[in-house]
């Protein structure tokens, strides 16, 4: 997937830890950051969405809702937190200008 591909090569290019229970070094707002917050993650559910709509699994469709509310109220919350504590007015003028989702 492009999110995927078009992230990992920004955490890459600013030699930064795309592993989200390490401390990132940088804040990336480039590229397809641009777009959303949370490539990685939008990619994820979208190929999720995919997978159950190709395989015609009703268990996935029914699973994508919770899953995407453990990543939206846990996962996502506490690195936002990390990165309002890490990067201050930088990421506050972020997420002003860059939904989390799309």
């Amino acid at each position: 997937m492009l999110l995927l591909a078009g992230a990992m090569v920004q955490f890459y290019r600013h030699r930064t830890t795309v592993l989200p229970h390490r401390a990132a070094r940088e804040l990336i707002t480039g590229g397809v950051f641009r777009l959303t917050r949370n490539p990685i993650y939008l990619a994820f559910a979208l190929l999720h969405l995919g997978c159950a709509l190709s395989l015609s699994s009703p268990g996935m469709l029914i699973m994508l809702p919770p899953i995407l509310w453990v990543m939206h109220h846990h996962v996502i919350a506490a690195e936002e937190a990390f990165h309002e504590q890490q990067f201050g007015d930088q990421w506050r003028r972020y997420r002003q200008r860059v939904r989390r989702w799309i």
